[in-house]
Formats: structure tokens, C-alpha cells, sequence
């Protein structure tokens, strides 16, 4: 009971102690504690302790101004933790990348398009004349598409992809299709951006092995079944995507952190 009283009087006294400071002798203690915090390795601890001074005693421009400097002291510090995370794996995420850029054909006709493009070698184009197919293409800066093309002696005017294995399916969004008729054929192809075609492709890729049954919805329905080497080559398409995404994501982040850590060290 005596300890704890002790203890409630200590508190008092501090408190009394810290009320009889100036702001900025306050704002400076605050500064003490953020530095102490940095050399503990505690960034985000310090850099509340930074806020506190900004906050709480704005007319200290002194004081903020060091808070300032120590703030971009720890933006170089997280960004060269950055670089060093990007160039420790970006290494071993484009070989990784180039391995099984092996299984994809380069495509870029500088003519029409902005980038090029990598598509599975199983599933080219002109391999798929007169028939019902998905394709999927990925660019070089890691963007999907996937194209779901209709051929057939009718029009179905379908909008959407549903695949479905195992009692279990998954469906892409609603979007538009360009149709077109020719020798008596009638063609329709539905292109999926990105974040629609990404969980399709994940479908494939989780049921590679299994039978995976696309219908194709709107107007009417058609089905068919995607084979063996479809299946192969559409999951090896979502794999590749992932690397490619994580290659570009760690490129970003390491152009971000090369020039946080120029303006930073220039002031």
C-alpha cells in the first residue's frame, strides 16, 4: 500500500514537473524520445512521438523543423531497407520469370500495339481457327487479358464466363462483345481486363487437373470443356502473370525508394 502511494506521488510530481515546462522544452523532450526510438529501431513509435510535435505545439518552428529533419531521416532509413529487400529478390524473381518465359511466345507489332506481350505457346492464335477457346495475354507491364471466343453456325450474344469444376465455379463480369460474321461463321470474343480475368485464371490454375467445364452466358448458352493442354497452359498463364506482377511491383518499389532517398539526402 506504502509502494503504491509512493508510486501516485512520483506521477504527481512528474506531472506537476512537466506542466511547468515551456512548449518548447516540451516539444524538445518529445524530439529526445523520437531519437531514442530511431536508435531502438522503433519507426513508427518515433515517428508518433514526431506527430506529437507538429500537433501539439505548432508555434515552435524550431522544434518542428528538427522534427521535420528527423522525419526524412527515417524515410531514408525505410527506404533503403527498401532497396535492399527489392535488390536481394528482384534477382531471383527474374529468373524465376525468365524460366518460364520459355513456355510463352513474345508478341509486339510496334505498329498497334504500345507493348508487347507474352502469350502461351498452346495458345496461339492461328491454333485456334474455327472453335471455341479462352487465350490470355500478358504484357510487359504485367496486365492480363483474356479473351473467351465464340465460333459457331448461330449468334448466342453471350457476356459473361462461367467455369466450373468439381460442383464448384466461378464467374467473370458482364462486358461487352465484339461479334462478326464470316463464310458462314458466326464469331464473338469477350475481353477481360485484370482484376476480372485473375480469378478465372486462378480457377484454371487450382484445377488443372480436374475436368473444367466453360459456358458461356447471355442471350443463349453454349458450353464446351477446356483439355488437358488448355488447362496446362492457361495455369502456367495465371503463374506467370503472378511473377510478372511481383517483378514489376518490386522494379516500382525500387524506383520509388532511389528517388525518396535523393530528394530526402538533397535537403
Amino acid at each position: 500500500m506504502k509502494s503504491k502511494f509512493h508510486y501516485i506521488l512520483l506521477l504527481i510530481v512528474a506531472f506537476a514537473a512537466c506542466n511547468q515546462l515551456s512548449d518548447e522544452e516540451k516539444a524538445a523532450l518529445h524530439l529526445q524520445e523520437a531519437r531514442a526510438l530511431i536508435a531502438q529501431n522503433q519507426l513508427n513509435a518515433a515517428k508518433n512521438e514526431l506527430d506529437s510535435v507538429h500537433i501539439l505545439y505548432p508555434r515552435e518552428v524550431p522544434m518542428r523543423r528538427i522534427a521535420k529533419h528527423l522525419s526524412d531521416s527515417i524515410v531514408v532509413i525505410e527506404s533503403k531497407r527498401t532497396l535492399a529487400y527489392c535488390d536481394s529478390l528482384l534477382p531471383q524473381m527474374e529468373h524465376v520469370k525468365d524460366s518460364l518465359a520459355k513456355n510463352f511466345r513474345f508478341e509486339h507489332d510496334t505498329l498497334y500495339m504500345e507493348e508487347g506481350q507474352y502469350v502461351n505457346k498452346l495458345l496461339r492464335t492461328e491454333s485456334n481457327a474455327a472453335r471455341c477457346y479462352l487465350q490470355t495475354f500478358i504484357t510487359e507491364s504485367a496486365k492480363v487479358v483474356m479473351k473467351s471466343t465464340y465460333c459457331g453456325g448461330k449468334q448466342i450474344n453471350y457476356n459473361m464466363v462461367e467455369l466450373t469444376s468439381n460442383d464448384i465455379s466461378v464467374s467473370s463480369v458482364p462486358g461487352d462483345v465484339h461479334q462478326f460474321e464470316t463464310d458462314g461463321m458466326h464469331y464473338e470474343t469477350l475481353l477481360l481486363n485484370d482484376e476480372d480475368a485473375m480469378p478465372l485464371l486462378q480457377f484454371i490454375s487450382e484445377h488443372m487437373k480436374d475436368r473444367i467445364k466453360v459456358t458461356l452466358k447471355g442471350g443463349s448458352s453454349y458450353i464446351y470443356y477446356l483439355s488437358e493442354n488448355e488447362r496446362r497452359a492457361l495455369g502456367e498463364s495465371y503463374h506467370f502473370a503472378i511473377v510478372m506482377k511481383d517483378v514489376t511491383r518490386l522494379k516500382e518499389e525500387q524506383r520509388k525508394a532511389k528517388i525518396r532517398i535523393e530528394q530526402k539526402m538533397k535537403k
